[in-house]
């Protein structure tokens, strides 16, 4: 995967990843552009490789002297990897089953359906109020932690 940053336990975003432009209008100073890069086959099993992904060439940073903006972006990446394994288990419990039942675009669905249950929980933390900002990040990073531990 060209032109991105891997998650791993040790990746940890720096203001070097982000295209620095002081004139964009940021939520928080920053956009951490994070997804989920997916291979699958079907054969006679479910063959499916996934990872989280950040795209330095599509993230901005406004502010470099605000480090809790790089707390909130790597928070974003580190519960797009929780979301891609919990989609993980998902496609672990199909591989349980019945594979004739279960198609490309079936795979592709669960994907999205994933995929958008991260953007929605992204959504209504960067909804928190100024005032709670900080508590709510230290709990979302603490639930991060427990969920990546498991």
């Amino acid at each position: 995967m060209k032109d991105t940053i891997v998650w791993t336990e040790k990746a940890e975003l720096k203001w070097d990843d982000f295209i620095y432009n002081e004139s964009k209008d940021l939520t928080d100073n920053i956009d951490a552009h994070v997804g989920i890069s997916a291979r699958y086959r079907l054969t006679d099993k479910i063959i499916y490789k996934s990872k989280t992904a950040f795209v330095p060439s599509k993230s901005y940073v406004s502010d470099t002297t605000n480090r809790i903006s790089l707390r909130i972006a790597n928070a974003r990446f580190d519960l797009c990897e929780v979301y891609r394994r919990k989609l993980e288990k998902k496609i672990d419990s199909l591989r349980a089953g019945n594979v004739n039942n279960i198609t490309l675009e079936y795979l592709a669905k669960q994907e999205s359906i994933f995929f958008e249950k991260f953007s929605n929980e992204w959504t209504r933390f960067l909804e928190t109020p100024k005032t709670e900002l900080m508590t709510e990040l230290v709990k979302l990073e603490k639930r991060i932690s427990q969920e990546l531990q498991k």
